[in-house]
């Protein structure tokens, strides 16, 4: 089968994997939903990677592996629906988002998010000051799992993603000075707490 994709090309050959991956996920998308199969493949190797660390950021293992083969259903299901005005990524991470926040609700059962921000005052407090790497991207992933889910989110979609403040805003649904206060009091707690380790 000849994709939508391929006939975009100068020649009437199908396009090959690599030469798919320069292709823009825009095209992809249109080369999917007219039944190439690669186009989605492409499309999946390029975003997974983001959206599985974005989810499992926020979320044990498990639930984190569960969220990502809900966000994938979900983005198979909405690419129909999808409008090349907006940017690609900020669509299924507008998707992912949205699984993530019901994942939160589900967990929460009525409790009321208690920011347990000021309980973790003394993690990781084994590590001397003079910590490697490895042990640094562990107290940072810990101190990270702290923050409130709101400064948690912008914080890991500005760090993990290519989307700009107002991608985040929109998908968050904030206003991007709401992105930029959440991100500037991650940063604060987030420094404040790593000082001792470096």
């Amino acid at each position: 089968m000849t994709s939508s994709v391929a006939n975009s090309a100068s020649n009437s050959e199908p396009l090959s994997g690599s030469e798919l991956a320069n292709v823009p996920d825009e095209a992809l998308v249109a080369g999917y939903l007219a039944g190439d199969q690669t186009a989605f493949e492409v499309l999946y190797t390029r975003h997974k990677g983001a959206i599985f660390r974005y989810l499992l950021h926020q979320l044990p293992r498990a639930a984190a592996e569960d969220a990502f083969q809900e966000t994938w259903l979900k983005i198979v299901k909405a690419l129909p629906g999808y409008s090349e005005q907006g940017k690609f990524q900020a669509y299924i991470f507008r998707i992912c988002h949205n699984v993530l926040m019901d994942h939160h609700r589900a967990s929460m059962k009525g409790v009321e998010e208690t920011g347990i921000d000021e309980d973790l005052e003394d993690t990781g407090s084994e590590v001397s000051g003079n910590a490697s790497n490895m042990q640094l991207r562990e107290i940072l992933m810990r101190q990270l799992a702290a923050l409130p889910v709101a400064q948690r989110s912008a914080w890991i979609l500005k760090h993990e993603t290519q989307l700009t403040i107002n991608q985040i805003a929109e998908l968050t649904d904030t206003t991007a000075e709401g992105v930029k206060s959440r991100l500037r009091y991650a940063m604060d707690k987030l420094k404040s707490r790593m000082q001792k380790y470096v």
